[in-house]
């Protein structure tokens, strides 16, 4: 992590166009030697045998780490992981073989195969020693006849230039890569880590980063079928809950699922019937304890709730409010009704800039999504979210929060009493709604 730390995996990924070649020739030697020496071929196998220094494991673990880094948001060591792969991949002599999917990986990363001298600050000048250029003078030398020398020097300039458009620099270019190596989610060893790496660049601060990575992972996703779009939120779900308690990651992969989730992306799977109030004598299906998951989007929009229950950091909370509205159509009735009432709950936090952003959110699923409100009372719940000032007097907020949990039929929420001391009602207030001192000494600035 940081900068220190980009350089240390750069050095790695440098080491490993060395290292694995040499591994995977030393392990086909003793292959060889063993198969000899029994006077047959070598029937071990890649993963055959004790002692071995190249095995499928090892392959394709190093292919998973390349494809994470291949996904990171810093552009200097994601082109290195790119270009580390697409020579591993492609490399003849020795053939480096145990990748999971090799041909389908190799088709995906053949674009950064040949990097030209001086795309990559200061890694593609001084590693490779022009290996790359004295391959193509080579095969153009090799040819015999005029025609032949013109095609190849053509066949070299046109590798040259989509080489320098797969790598030159400029947020169109940032996109494009993405829009290349996010083919790695539709491969089952990669996708978990390949979707980790574009959950934080397209949830991070980066402008051009996160608008290109977004882009490909929306389109790509555009492309899948539900069946496929349900194993997506499967792979979201695994690379979402061991991670639950580190911002660094949560908080950029609660940014992009907001964004797959406005893009239209994922309306395929797209749950029908609303959520806006039982119908009269009818038991409320979110009311009965926590609701059971029905589908992989159920299962991670009851992650993402969890994100806001006894968090205090701002940015969680902030981009809690909105992928917890954003998932609201992707959900089984039952969860739907228990996230559409924690969002209710949460127009009287403690924060004002995460209620006014809460309400903001909920008024514009509102008026894309008129199932979800409440029978008859429509033009009500519009006119309170726009009218109320939710970064105002606390009691106006809460009188405002508690007449929409009437309209949408949800129980109100326990009050918690404020510690008994000094501080009276003043104190009782900030208990439950906090001021922007608060705010400011949460945020660390």
């Amino acid at each position: 992590r940081g900068d220190v730390g980009s350089w240390v995996r750069e050095a790695a990924m440098e080491a490993l166009q060395v290292v694995c070649p040499l591994a995977a020739a030393e392990q086909a030697r003793r292959d060889a030697a063993s198969g000899a020496a029994a006077g047959a071929p070598s029937s071990a196998g890649v993963d055959g045998g004790a002692g071995r220094v190249w095995t499928s494991a090892i392959a394709t673990g190093v292919a998973v780490a390349l494809v994470r880094q291949a996904h990171e948001k810093i552009d200097r060591t994601r082109r290195l992981a790119a270009r580390t792969l697409a020579r591993l991949l492609c490399a003849r002599a020795p053939r480096i073989h145990g990748i999971a999917c090799a041909d389908a990986l190799e088709t995906i990363f053949a674009p950064f195969a040949a990097a030209p001298a001086g795309q990559e600050e200061g890694v593609a000048a001084a590693d490779g020693d022009g290996d790359e250029d004295a391959g193509a003078a080579a095969a153009v030398g090799e040819a015999s006849s005029a025609a032949e020398r013109t095609a190849a020097e053509a066949s070299s300039t046109q590798a040259a230039r989509a080489a320098a458009d797969a790598w030159g620099d400029g947020a169109s270019t940032v996109g494009d890569t993405f829009a290349i190596t996010c083919g790695a989610l539709a491969l089952e060893p990669y996708a978990h880590a390949a979707l980790e790496g574009l959950l934080i660049s397209a949830g991070g601060l980066t402008e051009s980063t996160m608008r290109g990575a977004g882009a490909a992972l929306t389109s790509y996703l555009k492309t899948l079928p539900p069946a496929g779009l349900h194993r997506f939120l499967g792979v979201l779900l695994e690379v979402m809950a061991p991670r639950a308690e580190e911002d660094r990651v949560m908080v950029p992969a609660l940014r992009a699922l907001e964004l797959v989730c406005g893009s239209g992306a994922l309306h395929p799977v797209k749950v029908d019937g609303g959520a806006g109030a039982p119908e009269p004598g009818a038991p409320d299906p979110g009311a009965a304890g926590e609701p059971e998951a029905a589908c992989p989007a159920d299962a991670v929009g009851l992650l993402v709730r969890s994100q806001a229950k006894g968090v205090k950091e701002p940015r969680r909370l902030l981009a809690t409010a909105g992928a917890q509205v954003a998932v609201l159509p992707y959900c089984s009735l039952a969860v739907r009704r228990s996230l559409l009432r924690s969002c209710v709950v949460a127009l009287a936090h403690r924060y004002p800039r995460i209620r006014a952003a809460t309400a903001d959110a909920l008024y514009v699923h509102a008026l894309a999504s008129e199932a979800d409100l409440p029978p008859g009372q429509e033009d009500a719940v519009a006119a309170i979210l726009t009218a109320t000032q939710w970064d105002g007097a606390d009691a106006d907020v809460r009188a405002a929060r508690d007449e929409l949990l009437r309209l949408y039929a949800f129980d109100a929420p326990i009050v918690r009493k404020a510690a008994t001391g000094g501080g009276g009602a003043k104190a009782q207030g900030d208990a439950v709604f906090g001021t922007y001192t608060d705010l400011v000494r949460d945020m660390g600035y």
